[in-house]
């Protein structure tokens, strides 16, 4: 039987991967120029996210693993991201997301004809097609009172991590 992966394998990836069910799982990059910020958690079957931009309140971590899952997280969707399985997988990730600590999970959907941005909580789901145009108008509040300026996130890299403390 094959060893579990650790995050000393993962540290060891060029790219953007993840700890899943013991595997190093990559991810093809959304974006030009993706970072490598990962966040350390502690399910059964998932050791870590890599979200493509995210929103962290806790410790610095320096060059490694953040120790906590982020507090806000956003997967933008690649190609291979649409279909039954696609979706349930989203959805598997989205659960893990809520199970380790996260508040809020954006599903970004770019692909269709104006995007898409789902924000799912605990509790449900929301769909907004923001205003990426500079219309006024163009915030979504993120969660209890954060609020995130659509223009801004649109123009960022879409693998862009953002740390708060």
């Amino acid at each position: 039987m094959k060893k579990p992966a650790t995050l000393a394998d993962l540290l060891e990836v060029d790219g953007k991967a993840e700890l899943l069910r013991g595997e190093v799982v990559r991810f093809m990059p959304t974006g030009d120029e993706p970072t490598h910020a990962a966040f350390a958690c502690d399910l059964p079957h998932r050791k870590s996210f890599s979200p493509d931009a995210a929103y962290y309140i806790g410790p610095r971590s320096g060059m490694r693993f953040y120790p906590e899952p982020p507090d806000f997280a956003a997967e933008i969707r690649s190609e291979g991201d649409y279909g039954r399985s696609a979706e349930d997988a989203l959805r598997e990730k989205r659960s893990d997301y809520f199970a380790a600590g996260t508040q809020v999970v954006w599903d970004v959907d770019l692909l269709s004809e104006s995007a898409i941005v789902r924000k799912f909580t605990a509790s449900g789901c929301r769909t907004r097609r923001p205003r990426l145009d500079g219309e006024r108008g163009g915030v979504i509040r993120l969660n209890h009172g954060w609020r995130g300026d659509c223009q801004s996130f649109a123009m960022r890299s879409a693998s862009a991590t953002t740390s708060g403390n």
